[in-house]
């Protein structure tokens, strides 16, 4: 008998107590088929200096290999983790760096992968207290009082990442009364009054979008007879940092929004 049919005739018990035991699915699954190294999670600005890797497990491996490269012209992709486990936390991370993650997995001798690339970042400053407010249907109520968030835009590098992007906008909704214009107050934190080099976006719905003038009024308007619930949107413009559509790069802003004031007809 060749040593392929040994083979099949080794598997042939399992097989066979399979019909009979669902506890023995699993592993006869690990044992016919290859792992899949399918691209991890990556979890950003959640914690400070922080990011969290974490894939799914794969009965079919017996290891995992994480690499990770900052997302530069030099990075090169170095193991930062190999176990068992399903989860890493990063926490050799430098302020707004971006990193590369990739996900192999063993089995005996053979390595299966690596996966795609997945973009992380680390900062100093976290996701803000307001999120998730990313779509209109969690859009946070303004109200009379002045909100501080924060914005981020981070690319990876386009070549051979496209599409690796990790971005937030920040929807809010107003009540004004009908046929009032509410006026508000956007503040890039650390800009002086009037600067018209803010990296903030506004976007009202069915209008077209405008560039903050910083701490400098921004009318909304509601032409309706009755009072209607108005959204908008802020986000960041990458074009305003990221310079060089060859390479990577991203910012993250703090700001301040609030209502300044509103005017009857």
């Amino acid at each position: 008998m060749n040593r392929r049919g040994r083979s099949a005739f080794a598997l042939l018990p399992l097989m066979l107590a399979a019909g009979c035991s669902q506890g023995l699915l699993p592993e006869l699954d690990r044992v016919l088929r290859d792992p899949d190294p399918t691209p991890p999670r990556v979890s950003s600005l959640d914690r400070e200096l922080r990011i969290e890797v974490s894939w799914d497990a794969d009965p079919a491996a017996e290891e995992y290999i994480l690499e990770r490269a900052e997302d530069s012209l030099l990075g090169a992709y170095a193991v930062v983790y190999r176990g068992t486990g399903t989860s890493y936390t990063d926490t050799d991370c430098q302020d707004q760096c971006r990193y590369l993650y990739q996900l192999s997995k063993s089995r005996g001798s053979r390595i299966f992968g690596p996966s795609g690339a997945v973009l992380g970042v680390a900062s100093d400053t976290c996701r803000d207290e307001l999120e998730p407010n990313d779509v209109e249907e969690q859009a946070t109520v303004l109200g009379d009082f002045q909100r501080r968030a924060n914005l981020f835009y981070f690319r990876a590098t386009p070549y051979p990442y496209p599409g690796q992007v990790l971005q937030d906008a920040d929807w809010y909704s107003l009540q004004i009364p009908p046929q009032w214009t509410a006026y508000l107050l956007i503040t890039q934190v650390g800009l002086p009054s009037g600067s018209e080099y803010t990296f903030l976006c506004f976007y009202q719905k069915a209008a077209t979008p405008i560039h903050v003038v910083n701490n400098q009024l921004v009318a909304v308007a509601n032409p309706s007879p009755e009072a209607q619930r108005i959204l908008f949107k802020l986000y960041l413009d990458p074009t305003d940092f990221i310079l060089e559509p060859t390479l990577g790069g991203g910012t993250l802003v703090d700001y301040t929004v609030s209502l300044h004031s509103l005017a009857a007809p």
